[in-house]
């Protein structure tokens, strides 16, 4: 009884540890933004770039180039949109954590950009150049890992001046119930396996204990 608890104890913490490794960094695109949305199912903050004094987040590039600019073919909500080098690398960092993050990408034309965040997921060449000069693309990402800060990379090439669109952010309310994560949940799992796995031994062991007593009883009977 003791060896089958300790091999269903750790026959079961195998597969949670396969388990944890396949799901610790795991994530889904979209390239739509109402298939999106409807995924998240909860509140989003937005960010439409139209007044840079409404802009909570903060915006950082390699070379500080940032403006907010009225050009039709960068803006797809509103009247602006936040317009950057295609060269430099962006950096959106969060006043809270967060696991959507959905916007649009405007007028992408000489260089590919790759994403990265703060959670480890990183997707080379995200954002390829558009076949027509001026179309938009939405770039959608649900993370089971909370992410606090987003990185677009460019090409680092100094004497491409080409500038793209940023718009129309969305992204996890400060209000949304934070997800607990899946390692607090494993080590719940890990803590009531071990802890029944200490009852049955314990169980096992008190049964045992009366049978050697008895034994030791009836054999002084006998030579008696």
């Amino acid at each position: 009884m003791i060896v089958r608890s300790y091999r269903l104890r750790t026959t079961l913490l195998i597969i949670i540890c396969l388990i944890s490794q396949s799901v610790q960094a795991g994530y889904i695109l979209f390239t739509d933004r109402e298939a999106f949305e409807n995924a998240v199912g909860g509140e989003l903050d937005f960010d439409g770039f139209n007044d840079s004094a409404l802009t909570v987040i903060s915006i950082d590039t390699t070379s500080g180039f940032k403006r907010y600019r009225t050009t039709t073919s960068h803006v797809s909500e509103g009247t602006h949109a936040l317009s950057l080098r295609e060269r430099d690398t962006l950096t959106i960092t969060f006043n809270h954590e967060v696991f959507a993050i959905g916007f649009d990408l405007n007028e992408l034309n000489s260089t590919s950009l790759d994403y990265i965040d703060s959670a480890g997921n990183e997707i080379l060449e995200a954002f390829q150049v558009t076949s027509v000069w001026n179309e938009s693309t939405f770039f959608g990402i649900i993370s089971d890992t909370a992410i606090t800060s987003f990185s677009l990379v460019g090409s680092g090439d100094l004497t491409n001046n080409s500038t793209y669109g940023f718009d129309a952010l969305s992204y996890t309310a400060i209000t949304e119930v934070s997800s607990p994560g899946m390692q607090a949940l494993i080590i719940t799992i890990v803590f009531v396996i071990l802890l029944f796995g200490s009852i049955t031994t314990h169980r096992v062991r008190t049964r045992k204990s009366p049978v050697v007593k008895l034994g030791k009883i009836y054999k002084n009977k006998i030579s008696d």
